[in-house]
């Protein structure tokens, strides 16, 4: 028996979690001709609108090439978030526009410069203690997670 796939490509705009509308993601599709087998999916059954879908997402760099899962015990979810960005050309461009540029550091790659910015502005020596110190996670996501989040969504660009 072949099962029918649905194979595309997406950016991840925002993702959420509230109490009473649980756990969302939004995806922007690549090609507008990538929502053609989903909509067909919005019928009603029960009480739960649309299908059930089993999802696999595999995070690719600018060569389309798959990126390798952190090593375990290498971090939680904003430091390892955090490290991504950072190695991230998109994300560096925007931190350079939001003040990594003008940060004093010995750092000659924009990486360590950006690494630096993010650890000040969260008031942390390392990224890893994003995921242990509640008050430098609040500030990850004030001063970086949701003003890039901004950035993204908006559609203004640095890199091509």
């Amino acid at each position: 028996m072949t099962i029918p796939t649905i194979n595309f490509e997406a950016m991840l705009l925002r993702w959420s979690e509230t109490s009473n509308g649980g756990s969302t993601i939004v995806l922007q599709l690549v090609d507008d001709s990538d929502l053609a087998p989903f909509k067909g999916m919005t019928l009603k059954k029960g009480k739960i609108a649309g299908q059930r879908l089993q999802c696999v997402l595999v995070e690719v760099d600018d060569q389309e090439q798959p990126i390798a899962p952190p090593a375990p015990g290498k971090g939680g979810q904003l430091s390892i978030l955090a490290a991504r960005w950072c190695r991230d050309l998109e994300f560096q461009s925007w931190a350079m526009q939001m003040g990594a540029e003008t940060w004093e550091t010995k750092a000659d790659e924009p990486e360590d410069r950006v690494k630096e910015w993010l650890r000040a502005l969260c008031g942390v020596s390392s990224r890893r203690e994003l995921d242990h110190d509640n008050g430098a996670a609040h500030k990850f996501d004030a001063y970086i997670r949701k003003p890039y989040m901004d950035h993204l969504q908006s559609g203004n660009r640095f890199v091509a």
